[in-house]
């Protein structure tokens, strides 16, 4: 049985855990956002905890639009540029698209409070989508802790799902209190 310091009711820790999973879910979004601010600015940084098809997907625009300096391209630039990069409307279209998935996941986020959960399953089937992207788009003996750190944030959302199952089980007269709220 899992350790209650607080003293909490079944009802406050369950909310907990269905509000953790919807905090998680906005800090996602914010190091995704983080992750392709890095990217913009040539930053040798990465912040794990974020989703990787928005990273990826400016990742490569940006490589086939020539936006990296010519030593990242190493011997390969005078070829890619000889054979002409990609117009920058391809850049704009990926962020257009890189902005979107933000929005949805961030919209998940605001439209499940109040015990919604039905939008935490929705960012759920995302973030696994998320995850097989990652698993075809990255190189996959660098990217292990990306993996750890999905699978991690796959375990929070279920969690939070069952946790907003579970609380609308809960008897009548403790569920008018309502806990749902960050």
């Amino acid at each position: 049985m899992a350790r209650n310091p607080q003293n909490l009711s079944q009802k406050q820790l369950l909310t907990n855990r269905y509000n953790s999973a919807r905090a998680n879910l906005l800090l996602v979004v914010l190091f995704t956002l983080l992750n392709v601010v890095l990217l913009f600015v040539n930053a040798d940084y990465y912040l794990l905890f974020s989703a990787s098809i928005p990273f990826y997907l400016t990742l490569y625009a940006m490589l086939f639009c020539g936006k990296f300096p010519p030593e990242y391209y190493g011997d390969a630039y005078e070829e890619w540029a000889a054979g002409g990069f990609y117009p920058d409307t391809v850049l704009y279209a990926a962020l257009v698209i890189v902005a979107v998935i933000l929005a949805i996941y961030l919209l998940s986020f605001f439209l499940s409070k109040n015990g919604k959960s039905g939008w935490l399953v929705f960012a759920l089937v995302l973030f696994i989508a998320d995850t097989i992207g990652l698993f075809l788009m990255a190189d996959l003996g660098n990217a292990i802790l990306d993996l750890v750190f999905h699978a991690w944030v796959l375990g929070i959302l279920i969690s939070g799902i069952s946790a907003a199952s579970k609380l609308k089980k809960l008897p009548e007269e403790e569920e008018k209190k309502g806990f749902f709220e960050v």
